[in-house]
């Protein structure tokens, strides 16, 4: 199924992201690309805030897009004054919680990259009856380590169910990530994995390249929306490991219903798998 979203703003597009580690430090600076790109097509552009209260450690600069004299410093804080300076930028660095942050009304895209169940189910919470209700889109990242040793991920985009999307049960609303997978905000789950506190750590935990893989396919499926102002893929599994990639095509909710009882509820088992089963953890 095709949909059509997002008609040329005349205002920059607002942004959120959430959690600027692993996968958000790599999506932070695509949406500079973005940005730009956004510009060239006659738009104007993009405008960000990155919400994370966490420090750079030394092991980040392995995985993400840290430098050795960054360590002791705010993630966000670094990677967008690094990015207002090159790029001639205002964005905005809340080194907070998205809970605790000052939040936007109506961001039109919140791009979760966080690292547990709980900041998950916060983000949910915030765009769908919290201070940020009249979110747009959640496009929430994730990755984990399988009990086979094989490290994967999920990229989902979809429409959280709040005062601005209210149009859109008229045509169906496109599911957002705990709608279709319940398990990634469970806080009756176990919770995921303490952050390592060594590079070796890191890398059992999660794959060297994993992070910027993820990051790109996000970055990805955002430029198709603005660039076609259509939808036919909302996500993608990816099993890093086998370099398998699956699509998670644009469907409606009763569509996903239909469909439920002929998929597997396990992950990247076979092409025709999209559930990231019990063990989606961190993108962070």
């Amino acid at each position: 199924m095709t949909r059509r979203y997002l008609r040329p703003l005349k205002r920059p597009m607002t942004v959120a992201v959430v959690g600027c580690g692993g996968t958000g430090s790599h999506i932070l600076s695509g949406l500079t690309h973005l940005h730009h790109a956004v510009q060239a097509l006659g738009g104007q552009g993009l405008t960000v805030v990155a919400y994370d209260p966490d420090t750079v450690e030394a092991h980040n600069v392995v995985r993400q897009r840290f430098y050795p004299g960054d360590v002791g410093q705010h993630k966000c804080e670094v990677l967008i004054s690094r990015i207002n300076r090159a790029h001639g930028l205002h964005w905005r660095a809340v080194p907070k919680t998205f809970a605790e942050g000052p939040g936007i009304p109506n961001f039109d895209l919140v791009i979760g990259c966080v690292d547990s169940r709980r900041g998950r189910a916060e983000i949910r919470s915030m765009i769908t009856s919290g201070p940020c209700a009249r979110t747009r889109f959640w496009l929430d990242i994730g990755n984990a380590r399988f009990p086979d040793g094989r490290f994967g991920g999920q990229v989902v985009l979809g429409e959280p169910s709040n005062l601005r999307n209210w149009r859109s049960r008229r045509t169906g609303r496109l599911p957002i990530a705990s709608e279709l997978y319940p398990e990634l905000v469970g806080t009756r789950l176990a919770e995921d994995e303490q952050p390592s506190c060594s590079a070796l750590e890191s890398l059992k935990r999660q794959d060297l390249f994993l992070n910027a893989l993820l990051a790109q396919h996000a970055l990805n499926i955002l430029w198709r929306v603005i660039l076609d102002r259509k939808l036919d893929v909302t996500g993608v599994f990816l099993d890093a490991s086998s370099h398998i990639v699956n699509p998670v095509y644009a469907e409606l909710p009763q569509q996903r219903e239909a469909a439920d009882e002929h998929r597997s509820p396990g992950f990247l088992e076979d092409p025709g798998v999209r559930s990231p089963g019990t063990h989606a953890q961190s993108a962070k």
